[in-house]
């Protein structure tokens, strides 16, 4: 499962690409209308977050806050996503004045009850089936990266003559830079560097991540709708 760093925000109109989330999961438990990022899971979902990090949209950029007393993760399973879609939707009722915090209290609470038994079997789920570190730090010879057929062994070759992290990565091996820009080798390249040397994901980085992030036809960019913006980037006069 690749992970992801990039945010969008969603409009009436069209969505606007913002800037990357600081660390990298597969999830996040939390995306709220307050514009933080709370825990989430990567490395193929096996490992939990305690990230906590908030939006600025005046800077737009991202800042971490004290992590949370526990990680956390956002996958519950379809009936316990139900329940927790039905607790957002009275929070945000409240904070748009139609209900005050008694009546989401008094509301929610079938919801979050219902919602707690769904998840109380997570954490034996999680034990029973994590995966083995081969999975997550593969051997030498296993390809990470199959669009430029890179192998775990040439990643660590680079990480030990010097490469510090993926984006690093692409000027060595040219790993992330194929047709699926690193969505399918990511997560394990990162894992991999951090590994060799000894630092956590948090600290080595992901891929920096630029659109177009999948193949689009050259036709299709021409057939875009132009704007004054647009136009100025391109314009010279």
């Amino acid at each position: 499962m690749p992970g992801f760093s990039f945010w969008q925000s969603h409009g009436p109109s069209r969505d606007r690409s913002r800037a990357n989330f600081a660390v990298c999961r597969c999830t996040t438990a939390r995306a709220s209308i307050e514009s933080r990022s709370i825990g989430g899971r990567r490395g193929n979902f096996a490992i939990k977050l305690d990230a906590n990090e908030e939006y600025d949209p005046t800077a737009d950029s991202w800042t971490y806050r004290a992590a949370l007393p526990t990680p956390r993760s956002g996958i519950g399973g379809a009936r316990a996503a139900e329940h927790e879609g039905r607790l957002v939707a009275l929070e945000a009722l409240r904070r748009i004045g139609r209900i005050d915090a008694p009546q989401r209290d008094a509301s929610a609470t079938a919801d979050w009850q219902a919602r707690q038994s769904h998840r109380s079997i997570r954490r034996l789920l999680d034990a029973l089936y994590a995966p083995r570190d081969e999975i997550l730090r593969p051997a030498d010879a296993v390809v990470v990266c199959r669009c430029e057929e890179v192998t775990a062994g040439a990643v660590r070759d680079v990480v030990r003559q010097g490469c510090l992290g993926p984006n690093q990565a692409k000027a060595f091996l040219r790993s992330g830079m194929g047709p699926c820009q690193g969505r399918m080798c990511g997560l394990t390249v990162a894992e991999l560097i951090a590994d060799v040397r000894g630092m956590s994901m948090r600290d080595v980085g992901y891929y920096r991540l630029r659109p177009p992030v999948k193949p689009i036809a050259l036709g299709e960019l021409a057939s875009m709708p132009k704007t004054e913006s647009s136009e100025k980037a391109v314009v010279r006069v």
